[in-house]
């Protein structure tokens, strides 16, 4: 029993290696056309498969429901980086109203929750989205209170480079994980446990795309070597 989808990769790598063998071959055969004065400016023959369909029946066994990307201790993450704001603003003389740390705390705490129910099943959370999200978080108690008791632009930026800095490290994202489909191929399990009513039959088209080496010379004399298509 397999991931569906490392099965389906199993067929498409074959036809990748299948192409693979058969240039080998080609080439093998070129050389011999090369030194066979009959054959010399005869055309190699070379073999290509431009599309190819494959029809294949599958039992599908389980089915494991993915997990979403969250943050390992949302209530730990918002604690510590409130106390970095304020030891920041200490560290670096700003008067930061008490108004405006608590305002901070709970609207990233409010956005915490928000990002841990939007984050998609199977989507990585990276962790530039939370620092960009303790940003936000800063930005608007700053504008809406800071008013009174200005903090100015320079201050502002020094607070929300730290925050962020600050969140990157605290940032324990458990790892996302797709859905998955575990099924069969095996031709002896399909007819032996599987009937017309539990088989599901994968009808997949591959087309062959090749690829070439591309070689860019540059004004230095450093080379590029690049994979295009054909």
């Amino acid at each position: 029993m397999a991931d569906i989808g490392e099965l389906l990769g199993t067929v498409m790598a074959g036809l990748a290696r299948a192409r693979q063998m058969a240039d080998e071959e080609t080439a093998a055969i070129a050389e011999e056309y090369r030194e066979n004065p009959l054959l010399d400016g005869i055309t190699v023959p070379r073999i290509r498969v431009p599309e190819m369909t494959v029809d294949i029946p599958v039992v599908i066994e389980e089915y494991e429901g993915g997990n979403r990307a969250k943050l390992a201790n949302p209530a730990g993450f918002v604690t510590g980086l409130h106390n970095e704001l304020k030891l920041v603003a200490k560290q670096k003389n700003i008067a930061l109203p008490a108004t405006v740390s608590t305002a901070f705390k709970r609207e990233l705490a409010v956005r915490a929750e928000k990002f841990q129910s939007e984050a998609g099943v199977g989507r990585t959370a990276s962790k530039e989205a939370v620092s960009s999200m303790v940003a936000e978080s800063l930005n608007k108690p700053v504008l809406e209170i800071a008013t009174r008791s200005p903090i100015t632009a320079a201050q502002k930026k020094i607070l929300t480079a730290a925050v962020q800095k600050k969140a990157v490290e605290l940032a324990q994202l458990s790892e996302a994980q797709a859905p998955r489909l575990k099924a069969t191929m095996l031709t002896n399990e399909v007819k032996e446990r599987s009937g017309p009513e539990n088989v599901t039959r994968l009808k997949v088209t591959l087309r062959e795309e090749g690829l070439e080496w591309t070689v860019d010379t540059h004004e230095d004399g450093s080379v590029t070597r690049r994979l295009t298509p054909e």
